[in-house]
């Protein structure tokens, strides 16, 4: 039989375990795969294109999403 401090420690565990997945998706999405697109697509894509690649990896080290974003405008607008 389960008594009321087993089962509030089996949800503490279970809430620790959640917590931490969450916190390392959230860092995955958030900060790793900017990283990853920043060098790999943007570099590749800034250098054949006579843009300063390296300034752009940087700012997708720093700003993430944002500066994805901001490259992905200016390489639509430079289209036209």
């Amino acid at each position: 039989m389960v008594t009321t401090n087993q089962a509030i420690h089996i949800t503490k565990v279970h809430y620790n375990i959640s917590f931490d997945f969450i916190s390392l998706l959230f860092l995955i999405i958030v900060i790793i795969i900017p990283w990853i697109i920043g060098f790999t697509w943007i570099r590749k894509d800034a250098a054949r294109f006579d843009q300063p690649s390296g300034i752009w990896v940087l700012l997708t080290m720093i700003f993430g999403w944002f500066a994805i974003f901001a490259y992905t405008c200016i390489r639509w607008i430079k289209q036209k």
